[in-house]
């Protein structure tokens, strides 16, 4: 068998296949409809079990030092930032930081952060006036917290001369304090905590000691807290645009469909207002809980009520609306079965299924409409618009989902998650459109249809008027083929011409575009609180990122010990980016100098042999319980003798990739000859951190946009030539997406905006949606053979589908979070640029490669294909069906 006939043969399988459900839907709506509704409450029933992932290394491919990483946190404590809780205290006037009533007041904030559910184990100041109470008391415990007065002890020391005295010995408390004069303590998440949750239980702990503190101002910031605040704001923002969304949606519909009568505008305005007032009536008063509810619930049922009334004349509105509540519910249920954690990237999904569910429903009703008005009845009319527009609308989801499923081999873990996810949903919007779309026509009976295609614009009084048939949009597109036909090939050359300079711009000038991480301050707004307070903490500290030497061997040695305290931190000392370094040889260092005993006995065997001194001296820290607590984030013992330990190092953040890889060279540049030494000492080092694992992140993502760039292109190219049976249609649906792809990455550079683990979704949604829009408009090209009659038919449907699925994102602007305002605006420039490069730059396209046959010009109907009628997507134009009752 040809691989011709092999592909006829799928295309009549396929129109088998659709019109049986069409068929189907006809005979046994309400079984159809049953079946679609057991289905979506077994998925509906599986959302409880979705699991939310927060954590940063979710995102990071697999890699050496990503594995030494995590092996860091699970053996010494959790370095990751998202992880750790920070306060700040800053004195207030009259007050300092060594003064005993400060130190209090930190200690009261560490031990509520210790009885804080999910709190592994917290660190600050009095820790160390704690230890160092107590070492100068021979270790008795009795003295390991801080005096309860500022008077002297039974050995003469008073609560002042203890904080001086941890302030002048003790190494370690420095990178507690800052040159501004400001202190920080640390509390550490547990790994499988819910950091939102834990954040806010901090929150609500330590606000009655921020109230009554006299000596401090007390600041707090974690990833959790800064989660919170940013769905707290964003379903604010939500509340709000919501119903700016719904209108524009339920405006555009009633424009598509025409539904002008005086009762069906009413109840679209009464849809609109419900929708409103249930959104912004927590807005109005967000303290009256029992009156919100009232308010919500009668609201609910207002809304009920409205759709229930008038489903039968609105059904046209309803039905798009529902298909993709429906498909997201099948979509997030699918996601919790298959077990894959929902991250904030994959928020995207909603508004590509807010696009792609209402597009799907609008072009079958759209055409629903057309052969309805052509005098076909409803159940024929279903028929011919499932089995004509059922083809693209499969079309679209084949290679959509397969500009998706070119992401499952992206190197970055979020984007494979979004790419499985996003394919997911767009089978599931095709799917719920042909099933539920026939069957919910089918039991809405409707009567005779005898107005033309397009139906009038406006109401009866000005189609009395003469009103156009057409509208504004479709008169518009209409006019501009027409044109390209008349001006002959001028016009469309230079339409080309024109794209092919922007897409080339677009990719000269977006070449080298740039990646950037994951920045929690553009999780906020920019004046926010926790924004700033990130600002202050990164300036007096640098806490976010840090990086982890790795140390393993014979470590209790002098010639090691040099390397820790002298080496590493001169290596350090030029670079720009580390600000402190902490190791095993500053912990022993605090030890003597806290512990006279242990000091004594250290410098006796020192003298003797200065490695069996350190080694006397680590075995006692290990020894005892209450040293070995102080070295337990620095070193640890191995079962064969050696000592394992980590070279902690703040360093300077920076988000965009180039920062970081300067970041990275640096150290790795620094750090080389202290390497060397230390491997000729017979000590294996390696180096991983918050820099490096973000290098490793970017590098992915950059690797993971261009190669589900090029995969996504070059799968949709296969589906669309074995579908299309020919590899110029498939080239010809392909052009406009390539256009597209060149803008955006124009629009990177040219705004300013950043292309991070959100926004690198774009290409594949640029792709994804870009081409829906080509194979509508080729499809029904080929069916029709008129390039004037395509434009201006398919354009008017293109056009409401533009617009619903842009507003959805667009929207996003109207917000106060930098984060969402950057993906709206790329996403929906990404659509702007695919609706306009398909029904501008292709039609000219067609109207190039398609010339009109001699003398066409002047006729009403132009731009058709030479020689005999050409064969839709699928199958052959075949002739119309007349139902029974049309047939003479």
């Amino acid at each position: 068998m040809t691989p011709k006939r092999g592909t006829e043969r799928a295309r009549g399988r396929l129109d088998h296949l659709l019109d049986r459900a069409a068929a189907f839907g006809e005979r046994r709506p309400r079984s159809l409809l049953l079946g679609l509704a057991l289905l979506t409450l077994f998925f509906a029933a599986q959302l409880p079990r979705l699991t939310v992932s927060y954590d940063p290394l979710d995102f990071l491919p697999r890699a050496e030092r990503v594995d030494l990483f995590r092996h860091v946190e699970d053996a010494f404590g959790v370095g990751s930032f998202s992880h750790l809780i920070v306060v700040r205290f800053a004195p207030k006037s009259g007050y300092a930081l060594e003064s005993p009533q400060a130190v209090r007041e930190m200690e009261a904030v560490l031990q509520e952060l210790r009885e804080t559910p999910g709190i592994l184990e917290a660190e600050g100041i009095p820790d160390f006036v704690k230890f160092v109470r107590q070492e100068l008391h021979g270790g008795d415990r009795r003295y390991a917290s801080l005096p309860e007065d500022d008077g002297p002890d039974e050995r003469g020391y008073t609560f002042q001369d203890l904080i001086r005295l941890t302030f002048q010995r003790m190494a370690l408390v420095q990178k507690f304090l800052s040159p501004r004069g400001t202190a920080l303590a640390t509390a550490t998440v547990a790994p499988q905590a819910d950091l939102i949750d834990v954040a806010r239980r901090v929150r609500r702990a330590l606000e009655p000691i921020r109230q009554t503190a006299k000596a401090l101002r007390i600041d707090v910031a974690s990833y959790g807290g800064t989660l919170d605040a940013f769905g707290t704001i964003t379903r604010r923002d939500l509340r709000v645009l919501t119903p700016a969304v719904v209108a524009l949606i339920v405006g555009v519909l009633v424009w598509i469909f025409r539904l002008t009568r005086r009762r069906e505008l009413l109840a679209a305005l009464a849809l609109v207002a419900v929708i409103a007032a249930l959104n912004l009536g927590p807005l109005v008063s967000p303290l009256l809980r029992r009156e919100l509810l009232l308010w919500e619930l009668v609201c609910t049922l207002l809304l009920a009520g409205i759709v229930v009334g008038t489903f039968r004349p609105l059904a046209n509105l309803y039905l798009p609306v529902l298909v993709v509540a429906v498909a997201g519910v099948w979509t997030f249920g699918a996601l919790s079965l298959l077990g894959i954690p929902f991250s904030f990237l994959m928020v995207a999904v909603v508004p590509l299924l807010l696009g792609v569910g209402i597009d799907d429903a609008i072009h079958l009703l759209h055409r629903y409409e057309e052969e309805r008005c052509k005098g076909r009845s409803g159940p024929e009319a279903m028929r011919i618009a499932l089995g004509r527009t059922g083809r693209a609308l499969l079309l679209t989801t084949l290679t959509t989902t397969a500009g998706f499923a070119a992401l499952l081999v992206a190197p970055s873990p979020p984007l494979r998650a979004f790419g499985l996810l996003s394919a997911v949903a767009m089978l599931s919007a095709f799917l719920v459109t042909v099933l539920l779309v026939p069957a919910a026509k089918a039991l809405v009976r409707e009567g005779p249809r005898t107005e033309p295609w397009p139906p009038a614009a406006g109401p009866r009084w000005a189609r009395a008027l003469g009103h156009p048939t057409r509208s504004a949009i479709s008169r518009l597109l209409g006019a501009y083929a027409r044109g390209m036909d008349r001006r002959g090939r001028g016009v469309a050359a230079g339409v080309l011409l024109l794209g092919l300079v922007l897409g080339i711009g677009g990719y000269w000038e977006g070449h080298a575009f740039q990646t950037y991480s994951v920045d929690y301050r553009r999780l906020l707004p920019a004046d926010h609180p926790v924004a700033r307070l990130y600002t202050e903490i990164n300036r007096e500290f640098r806490p976010y990122d840090e990086v982890q030497i790795v140390l393993k061997g014979d470590l209790a040695r002098l010639s090691v010990m040099r390397v820790l305290l002298q080496d590493l931190p001169t290596a350090l000392a030029g670079s720009p980016y580390a600000h402190r370094v902490t190791s095993l040889a500053h912990v022993l260092e605090d030890v003597r100098a806290a512990n006279a005993a242990l000091s004594e006995g250290f410098l006796e065997r020192f003298l003797q042999s200065p490695d069996g001194a350190y080694r006397w001296l680590l075995g006692e820290v290990f020894a005892q319980e209450r040293l070995r607590a102080r070295i337990a984030p620095y070193a640890r013992p191995l079962p064969d003798g050696s000592v394992e330990a980590v070279v902690r190092v703040n360093t300077l953040r920076f988000s965009d990739q180039r920062g970081i890889a300067r970041v990275t060279e640096d150290l790795t540049r620094r750090l080389e000859p202290v390497f060397a030494r230390l491997r000729a000492l017979g000590v294996e080092a390696r180096i991983t951190g918050t820099p490096y694992l973000e290098e490793i992140g970017l590098a992915a993502l950059r690797r993971s946009f261009l190669q589900s760039l090029l995969l996504s292109l070059l799968f949709c190219f296969v589906v669309l030539a074995a579908v299309f049976g020919s590899a110029r249609w498939a080239l010809l649906a392909l052009s406009p997406v390539v256009l597209v792809t060149g803008l955006v990455l124009g629009s990177l550079n040219v705004l300013g905006l950043e292309l991070n683990a959100a926004t690198a979704v774009v290409a594949a949604l640029s792709i994804g949606l870009g081409i829906d829009y080509a194979i509508h408009l080729l499809n029904r090209f080929r069916e029709e053979g008129d390039l004037e009659i395509t434009t201006a038919r398919t354009g008017e449907a293109l056009s409401a589908a533009f617009v619903t699925t842009a507003s959805a994102f667009f929207a996003l602007l109207l917000g106060r979070i930098t984060w969402n305002r950057d993906f709206g605006l790329l996403v929906g420039l990404a659509i702007v640029f695919a609706f306009a490069a398909t029904v501008f730059f292709l039609t000219a396209l067609l109207r190039l490669t398609f010339a009109p046959e001699p003398g066409a010009e002047g006729r009403e109907t132009t731009g058709r294909l030479p020689g005999p009628a050409p064969t839709p997507v699928g199958a052959a134009l075949d002739p119309p069906r007349i139902s029974k009752e049309e047939n003479p």
